[in-house]
Formats: structure tokens, sequence, C-alpha cells
């Protein structure tokens, strides 16, 4: 709050505005500041925004970066500022909303402190906007769509310079363009180099999150044991399975792990199972999407929504079939039955559209059953 105060204040002062008029843009500023911190807390109460002992450092060093970039770019001519990088910059803090709320704010207080018309906050608004959707696309890891963002941002930045300069001066020309270009390469450049060391920092608060909760000494994991060591082993037997398939088809392995591990939870407290499985995720702090997995436990109240909740629906649903076929017969020490038993469960439970609102694809399906086929004994 004191760097969203300090840094309008100084823009105001750079645009040589008075009293009034600092007064005024405060005003709107404080508004915005409110809606963004509704925002911010809302994003975290719904576990879309992780945090350990709920540290908001990186977004403090975010917007460091970014009040930097727009104190530095009022010295610029209005068709050099990076919009772009307005809404690059926040999405590394996770989540699209947030990401154009903080990038909204600096677009409408640089043109305030400066007295730039609708034109520049209307275009500055959409490229802002475009940021946000195509810091999903650098998200991915394919080349193409990469190096087909990057033309795009250069592009955007070329052409709104160009239209900016021809509708407000009604002249076009060659410095305005290279000073344009130059900015795109910037932008470029950020995205390449600083957005994924912060997009990795960020990670770890994730990572740690899972650790503690995949750790055996975990609070949770220990009453599990207590209540049952039977429950308990079956737990880790179908987190590790959920764990091998989420590696194989390259989604979030220790999300997949950790639905395995809590997936019946609930039975620790009986019946409604489900219900108190989501309360304890609850008093736990789980992350949402594992919460959803709980909530979703065996298509009871609604078919697995995620690549990660099928992934744990197919696990637990192929180690109860073979526990029951293993103790009715010793035959399925036989990998070949065992294999049978794998290719019927799965298809089984595909032909019911059970998997149907996962997103999960038949190239996916056919990995994971084949992932089990390869492991061996399931005994």
């Amino acid at each position: 709050m004191l760097l969203f105060l300090t840094g309008t204040t100084l823009l105001c002062l750079k645009g040589s505005l008075a009293f009034g008029g600092i007064l005024c843009v405060g005003s709107v500023a404080f508004l915005v500041a409110l809606c963004i911190i509704s925002i911010l807390l809302h994003e975290r109460r719904e576990g879309k925004i992780l945090y350990k002992e709920t540290s908001y450092q990186y977004l403090f060093f975010l917007s460091l970066i970014a009040w930097g970039v727009l104190f530095g770019s009022s010295f610029l001519d209005p068709t050099a500022f990076p919009a772009l990088l307005m809404g690059i910059i926040f999405s590394a803090f996770g989540g699209d909303i947030l990401a154009l709320s903080l990038g909204l704010y600096m677009d409408l207080v640089y043109c305030l402190a400066l007295g730039l018309s609708g034109f520049y906050t209307a275009g500055y608004v959409g490229l802002t906007l475009c940021a946000v959707l195509l810091s999903r696309v650098l998200r991915q890891q394919k080349r193409f769509e990469k190096i087909s963002s990057y033309v795009m941002m250069e592009a955007l930045t070329v052409g709104f310079a160009a239209v900016a300069g021809y509708f407000t001066d009604l002249h076009l020309t060659y410095e305005m363009l290279l000073v344009a270009g130059g900015v795109g390469v910037v932008e470029i450049l950020y995205t390449m180099l600083i957005l994924p060391r912060f997009e990795g920092l960020i990670g770890h608060e994730e990572v740690a999150l899972y650790e503690m909760l995949l750790d055996p000494a975990y609070s949770l994991l220990m009453e599990l044991r207590s209540f049952s060591e039977a429950e308990y082993q079956r737990a880790c037997k179908v987190a590790h399975l959920a764990r091998l398939c989420g590696e194989e088809i390259g989604v979030n392995a220790s999300l997949c792990e950790a639905g395995g591990l809590y997936y019946r939870i609930g039975k620790m407290m009986g019946e409604p199972e489900i219900d108190h499985a989501v309360k304890i995720a609850g008093r736990h702090n789980f992350p949402k999407e594992l919460t959803d997995i709980l909530y979703e436990y065996e298509a009871v109240l609604k078919k697995p929504s995620s690549e990660e909740s099928a992934i744990v629906h197919m696990c637990d649903a192929l180690v109860k079939k073979v526990e029951a076929f293993a103790a009715a017969s010793s035959s399925m020490e036989s990998s070949w039955n065992q294999e049978m038993v794998i290719y019927q469960t799965l298809n089984e439970l595909s032909s019911l559209g059970i998997y149907d609102d996962s997103s999960i694809s038949m190239n996916q399906f056919l990995k994971i059953r084949n992932r089990l086929v390869r492991e061996g004994s399931l005994v």
C-alpha cells in the first residue's frame, strides 16, 4: 500500500498536477486499490494463490519493478508506454484477474497523472488485456507458441505506436516506430529472461506446500495411520500409482499423489465421507485443486473435473478391483490376469463417461493404462 501510494504521488508530481488534481487522482486510485485488495483476498481465500506463511514479498517486488517501469516511461513519448509489460509482470504472481486488475491500475494512474486522452487509456487497457491473455500461452513449453507470442507482442507494441501517433498528431515518424520497436524488444527480453525466474520463485511455495502434505510425519497422515494401518498403506499405494500416471502424461504429479493419499480421508470421521473430507481439507488449508479431488470422490457428487482428479479416480478404482480379485483368488498372482483386470476396469470406467468433464484425452488415457500395466504387481 505504501509503495502504491508513493508511486502514485510521484507520478502525479511528475505530471505537474496541482493539489486538486493530485487529490482527484488519489481518490480514484484509492477506490481502485480497495477493489484490488478485495480481489487479492478473495483469490487467496479461494486457494487460487498459494502462500507460505502468508508472504506477499513477491507481489511487493513485482510491484516495485512495475512502478520503476511506469515512472521511467513517463519520460518517454506516450506511444512508447510498455502497457503489455504491465500485465505480464503481475502474471507471475498467479491469477489472471489479479494480474489484469493491477495492470489496469497502472494504466489508469499513468493516464490520469500525465493528463493523457481517453484514446491512450483505451489503448493501454486493450494492450494490458492482451498481455494477460498471452501470459497463458507463455506458460506453455511449446516453442512455436512462445515464438508466436513474442512476435505478437512486438507487433502489438509497434502497431499501437503507429495508430496512436497517426490519430493524435496526424503524423508518423520512423523515430516513433524505432522507439516502439525497442520497447517491444525490452518486453520480450523481460518475458524470456526475468519472468521465468519470478515464476520459479513463486512456484517454490506450491512445492513446499505439497512437500509438507506428502511428508509421512505430517500430522494428518499420522492420524490416518493411527486410525487404520491398512487404510494408510492403501492410500500410499494409490498415491504412488497416481504420481506415476501424472508424470506419464505431464500433469501435476504432486497433486495426483496428494489426491491419492487423502482420497478417502473422510473415512476417519464416518458418513458422509465426502463432507467430512472437505471439512478436513478446509481445516488443513488444502489447495483448492486438492479439495476438488476430494469432493469428486468416486464421482458420487460430481465427475472428475481435471486430469489429476481423473487419474486419482482410476487408480483408486483399480486398486479396489485388484484387491477384491486378490482376496477372492490366488490367480491374481499371474501378471496376465492382472493385465486383463486393468484393461477391463479402465475401459468400463471410460465407457461410462465418468471422465468426460476432466478434459483428459484418449491419448492420455491410453498412456495411463499402459503405464499401469508396466508397473507390475498391484496386489
